[in-house]
């Protein structure tokens, strides 16, 4: 092969280059090299081709020998300069460069290179002086005059950038290129009219330019106009479909306008396209953990990590995703990962700090906050974080004191000011819980410092109150703003008004705050019970109290409470007066456990009619369902008292020896009282949820019809405990192995926060008994078990069985032969039953559970329906709560 046949192949290998054929270029250029091994010119194109394809480590190999063969080829140091920036060798990309600039100083091409890697490495100075100087050569070069007006925006100097751009346009007033770049430019300083006619004007000259287009419709989401923004998107994608530019823009933007439906479908078709596309899978991510929906943002980010593994941004948003999902074991891991790679950054050591507070670990979090410190002592971020931490963990004093802190150095940063008042506001509470009612006036009054507050005037009112302070106490509740709160709030503080008033010896005062409270009261009897009980505070047997109370009739849900201040503050004589009529030696605990309960259908029924009212109130126009709903409630507590009164009447006419009749009747009266309420109640949460259909769900009035609806639930809770206590208990016995009675938790062993594990050891035997009541206990037993420790988030609750015959304790040891049992053990390593407690909690009516959250049948339902099974249960427990129960084996079965 002659020079003229190895010119022609490099010729040829060139022009495929420069078609983008690298792979075929390549082909040629090493048959050249086989014969030419060090032709420089076939060595250059050989590794142009092979960075086209990536395989740019190779390509550097071959720069490398070509420059051994011709140390100064100005073409080759260029090339090879540019392929040390893509695998980011910056600094030897700019020795390079610098040669290459020392041989042909105003070499354009080069340059424009020596200005891509100076713009990656963010040396603005260095980077506009090359500008200049390739501008000072060729004056109107449009490509230069674009670069050096991006850059100019990059660097934040808008104005020049401006210049650049006009200067630009009026060389080439058409050029499409440079009216992106302007409009792009115009958008980020904010000038968004402007820049949307200049993508308008480019659009016009060039309508399917996809760079304007994408350009065009970030500009118009991030000015709000969203509705236009998706036009301009939907647009560019017609023209290209799969341009990945256009649905990352446009599924970011649709996430911002909380349309997230169609924003995920958009990110998951893009990565359908290009499934490692980093742009993507960050604004994806972001997008996922903005919706709190954290597990599938983790995944996306772990993805990400996956492609670049010591990515900061992406390992600070991975962190701050794991935090908010409760993962903070993992998410201290990520944040330590990221501050092996850059141990300084504050908000990595911010974000670290919080993250171990999630955890609970403190003392980590204040060494994390304390060295962010050392970095930046007045960062108000890490102040306010760091002040939060100590706050958390109880440390109020050192708190208050980084709190000051941060106060001193940007007195009216809101963050600071909310979370210092939480601090004081807490630490208060703690102080008033304590009875250290001095050094929580203090506290209080440094909130009141800081900003006016009505609910943190209440309550230092309260310690003053305690301090034996009624006139300090006074002021500070008449400082109150009483427009800005709801009359019920109101008529507490008129009631602790009247108290101190009493207080202070000024009865006819105080009298006159009672009564505007109980004129004012969607409650009369709650207002009439605290009135009196803020006067006998300071007034016992006071005679206008006792008046009070007795206007609270006996059908009333507050009338229990009502009698016991009456004992009190009655004379024996008095008292025997009042309840000698109602008491009689043969009154049995089924007519007290129904007079109790009772008395809470009465009640929740009130609480409801009150949230009705309350809603009436606040109502602009009238509405017929909303009146609809208070006619039935008064109409269901008025036909619950008519049939109590019924029963009365009925038991008046039966000897106190027929107690199996009086009984009947009772259990009669409540079963139909049940079933009717129920049903009421029914019709009630129908007209409600119509009534809720018309209103928007950001509407004052839903959030007070949603309070009626679980009111209704609390209801429908008390007409069921009414309903148990009188159901006769009738056992319903079956032959069924032992494994059914746990069925439910082998198929599901996690419920909420709990696992349940099993150890039956008898499961294939069979039982005869009722298998329902079995595991309706067992359930009641699991139910309470939650109930009593929602925030456990590793309880475990554990079951066994196992056969035993006459345990000790159980059967007695004079009872002759042998007895075998059913033994089921019921264990959790949850808060337990206080030891004070033990003693009554198979009692009825009595509850460890929080007010509102049991009704304190549960145990003693329990305990009455083994007892007809022949059965017993015991409360063993000392770490946790544990339970054992027996059951009897029949006859045929003992043996």
């Amino acid at each position: 092969m002659n020079s003229n046949d190895i010119q022609y192949l490099i010729s040829k290998a060139d022009d495929l280059l420069k078609n983008r054929d690298s792979k075929q270029a390549i082909v040629i250029i090493q048959q050249v090299l086989e014969i030419e091994p060090d032709n420089i010119e076939a060595l250059k194109i050989y590794a142009q081709s092979l960075v086209k394809l990536n395989k740019v480590e190779e390509a550097l190999t071959i720069f490398e020998k070509a420059l051994q063969l011709a140390p100064n080829n100005v073409s080759i140091l260029r090339n090879y300069g540019s392929a040390l920036l893509q695998v980011a060798y910056y600094d030897q990309s700019l020795n390079i460069l610098d040669k290459a600039l020392q041989i042909e100083p105003n070499n354009v091409k080069v340059l424009s290179t020596y200005i891509k890697a100076l713009l990656k490495i963010k040396f603005y100075d260095k980077i506009f002086v090359i500008f200049e100087r390739c501008l000072q050569l060729e004056t109107n070069n449009i490509i230069t005059l674009n670069s050096y007006g991006q850059a100019l925006a990059e660097f934040g100097n808008y104005e020049k950038a401006f210049e650049i751009f006009e200067q630009s346009l009026r060389i080439e007033h058409n050029n499409t290129i440079t009216l992106s770049n302007y409009g792009k430019a115009l958008a980020e300083f904010g000038n968004y009219e402007k820049a949307f006619e200049v993508f308008e004007h480019s659009l016009k000259i060039k309508p399917n330019d996809l760079i304007a287009l994408n350009s065009y419709g970030k500009a118009l989401a991030e000015f709000g106009n969203y509705e236009k923004a998706f036009e301009v998107f939907e647009r560019s994608l017609k023209i290209k479909p799969n341009d990945l530019i256009a649905l990352n823009s446009y599924g970011k933007a649709l996430a911002e306008f909380g349309n997230n439906e169609k924003a995920f479908d958009i990110f998951e078709r893009s990565l359908q396209i290009e499934p490692n596309n980093i742009i993507t899978l960050t604004s994806y991510g972001k997008a996922l953990a903005d919706t709190r929906n954290y597990e599938k943002a983790c995944e996306i980010l772990e993805r990400f990590l996956q492609i670049k593994p010591n990515n900061l941004t992406t390992l600070i948003n991975y962190g701050q995703a794991l935090t908010k999902s409760g993962n903070h074991e993992k998410a201290c891991e990520i944040f330590e990962r990221f501050l092996q790679i850059e141990p300084n950054n504050i908000i990595t050591l911010t974000n670290y700090g919080q993250a171990l507070t999630k955890s609970g670990n403190y003392e980590k979090a204040y060494e994390i906050f304390e060295q962010s410190l050392q970095l930046q002592p007045n960062d108000i971020i890490t102040l306010t974080s760091y002040g939060q931490t100590l706050t958390e963990s109880g440390n109020y004093e050192k708190a208050c004191e980084i709190f000051e802190q941060s106060l001193q150095l940007q007195s009216d940063d809101i963050i600071t000011i909310d979370r210092y008042c939480n601090t004081l506001t807490k630490y208060g509470k703690v102080l008033l819980d304590a009875k250290e009612f001095k050094k929580a006036c203090e506290i209080f009054g440094r909130f009141l410092q800081i900003k006016s507050n009505n609910y943190i005037s209440f309550i230092y009112a309260r310690c003053l109150e305690q301090l034996g302070k009624y006139t300090d106490a006074i002021s500070q509740l008449q400082t109150i703003d009483y427009d800005s709160l709801q009359q019920y709030h109101v008529n507490v503080i008129h009631i602790s008004l009247g108290r101190l008033y009493y207080g202070i010896k000024l009865q006819e005062q105080g009298n006159k705050y009672f009564n505007l409270a109980i004129a004012n009261s969607d409650d009369i009897e709650k207002s009439l019970l605290s009135s009196a009980r803020s006067i006998f505070a300071h007034n016992p047997y006071n005679e206008t109290a006792v008046k009070m109370l007795q206007q609270i009739a006996e059908e009333s849900p507050r009338y229990s409470q009502a009698l016991e201040m009456l004992t009190l503050n009655l004379s024996e004589e008095e008292y025997f007066k009042m309840v000698k009529s109602d008491y009689q030696s043969s009154v049995n605990d089924t007519e007290i456990l129904n007079r109790a309960i009772y008395h809470k259908i009465a009640n929740e029924i009130s609480i409801l009619k009150g949230i009705a009212y309350r809603i009436l109130r606040f109502s602009l126009a009238e509405d017929p369902l909303l009146t609809g709903i208070i006619n039935d409630i008064e109409d269901v507590l008025e036909e619950v008292n008519r049939r109590r009164a019924l029963e009365k009447s009925q038991i008046s006419t039966i000897s106190n020896d027929e107690y199996e009749q009086i009984l009947e009747i009772i259990s009669k009266t409540a079963h139909d009282i049940s079933d009717f309420v129920n049903n009421q109640l029914a019709i009630i949460e129908s007209k409600t949820r119509r009534a809720m259909r018309k209103l928007a769900v950001d509407d004052p009035h839903y959030k007070q019809f949603e309070k009626l609806l679980t009111q209704l639930e609390f209801t429908q809770i008390a007409l069921s405990d009414l309903k148990a206590i009188n159901e006769g208990i009738k056992i319903k016995n079956h032959h069924f192995k032992i494994k059914k009675l746990f069925e439910k938790w082998e198929a599901n062993p996690h419920i909420d926060n709990a696992s349940i594990n099993l150890d039956i050891e008898n499961g294939d035997l069979e039982f005869n008994g009722d298998e329902e009541k079995i595991k309706s206990i067992l359930n009641e037993l699991v139910e309470n078990s939650l109930k009593h420790n929602p925030k456990k988030l590793d309880l475990n609750i554990s079951m066994s069985t196992q056969d035993i015959i006459n345990p000790p304790g159980i059967r007695g040891a004079t009872i002759p032969g042998e007895q075998k049992y059913l033994l089921i053990e019921f264990n959790d390593n949850g808060q337990g039953i206080p030891p004070d407690k033990k003693d009554w909690i198979f009692q009825p009516l009595k509850t460890t559970a929080s007010e509102g959250h049991g009704s304190g049948l549960g145990l003693f339902i329990i305990r009455k329906t083994l007892t007809q099974m022949n059965g017993y249960i015991q409360e063993t427990g000392w770490k946790g709560a544990k339970f054992k129960i027996y059951i009897s084996y029949t006859k045929s079965e003992n043996s």
